[in-house]
């Protein structure tokens, strides 16, 4: 089956779905909340503490009210050895309903405020927080803007047309890349999905991206909602097979696909990163045993502006204790290899060998 029309279309805007700062606006534009989100990302990334401070401020004062804002501006502040201020918007954080106990405990960003009061009183605040089951701006449910949005959002799901509704089936949750839809990820999977009886389900990002007729995920707690509902979505319509649960994801879909799949490693067996970046600040959820990591089948061109982090996500995954498997395709940019379809079947082959 050739891929549909709207399938060529993604290939095209594949092209556009690096995670990379957006153009801003020109000087006279205020920027966007999603402009700003993504400098504040690539700041963080390179590790310019103090742009992604100055612009983590001008986050929270579009959105005064979200709470992922306030925590990850006491981790900037934090690795800029900013101790007063990183305790105070962590305190900020869990005023605003941040809830996250683990992340918060656990995250390496915060290491060195670990023995300040501050720290101590917030993290109190998020245990109280979690206990109470208190919900910051990422969970509360109709609240208007990205989180009202994220509680109406309905994933994309596809059977194949033998499906058997009784019959236990594997499933394939799908996230597409920056400038794109669910249908355009979903689109080169059918063939696969019918030849193998896969459930096919694509979360729907709920942020335009600039200047396209798609959508970006925004931060990485609003995508890791979008996933985690599609996933309660479908095992409560369908009889799911859960010991054969693939996280994938193109591009920025592919960043994702890391950061879920780690965090939530005992929900998955398998994880596809396609053209995906990577950051070692991500690591696996608390409490999941080795034995309970998925294996890794990671997609990447060698002509891919990402294939040196792809080689690195497979090293430092395979230190980790994850099986990773590294496909590099040869002439291959940031797109997908044309023989797709092969290579979707060999990494199934390689997370479900019988």
């Amino acid at each position: 089956m050739a891929p549909s029309a709207r399938s060529h279309r993604w290939f095209v805007l594949s092209l556009l779905g690096l995670i990379v700062v957006p153009t801003m606006a020109l000087a006279q534009d205020e920027p966007t909340e999603e402009q700003l989100y993504a400098q504040f990302q690539d700041a963080y990334r390179i590790k310019k503490y103090k742009i992604a401070i100055r612009v983590g401020n001008q986050l929270v004062k579009k959105s005064p009210l979200n709470d992922i804002y306030a925590y990850n501006l006491a981790c900037v502040y934090a690795l800029d050895e900013k101790t007063i201020s990183a305790s105070k918007w962590l305190k900020k954080a869990a005023k605003l309903g941040f809830s996250d106990f683990t992340k918060a405990t656990n995250d390496v960003d915060l290491v060195s405020i670990r023995m300040d009061p501050g720290y101590m009183e917030a993290i109190k605040l998020i245990r109280k927080n979690k206990d109470e089951g208190r919900t910051g701006f990422a969970g509360k449910q109709g609240r208007t803007g990205a989180a009202g949005k994220i509680a109406k959002s309905e994933p994309l799901i596809y059977t194949s047309p033998g499906h058997v509704r009784t019959a236990a089936a594997p499933v394939v949750i799908l996230m597409h890349g920056w400038g794109t839809v669910a249908e355009d990820i979903l689109g080169p999977w059918r063939e696969t999905a019918d030849e193998l009886g896969l459930i096919l389900v694509a979360p729907r990002a709920v942020r335009r991206a600039e200047n396209t007729d798609g959508y970006t995920w925004g931060p990485v707690e609003e995508a890791e909602a979008l996933v985690l509902a599609a996933y309660e979505k479908v095992i409560k319509a369908y009889r799911v097979d859960k010991q054969r649960v693939v996280l994938c994801g193109f591009s920025q879909g592919g960043s994702m696909t890391y950061y879920i799949g780690m965090r939530h490693a005992d929900k998955f067996s398998g994880l596809i990163p396609m053209a995906g970046r990577y950051e070692s600040a991500w690591k696996v959820g608390r409490n999941v045993a080795p034995s309970q990591y998925p294996k890794v089948f990671i997609m990447v061109g060698d002509k891919d502006e990402l294939l040196l982090d792809s080689q690195r996500a497979a090293h430092a995954l395979k230190a980790a204790n994850f099986k990773v498997k590294l496909r590099v395709y040869e002439g291959v940019g940031h797109a997908l290899p044309e023989n797709y379809r092969e290579e979707f079947r060999k990494a199934l082959q390689f997370f479900w060998p019988n």
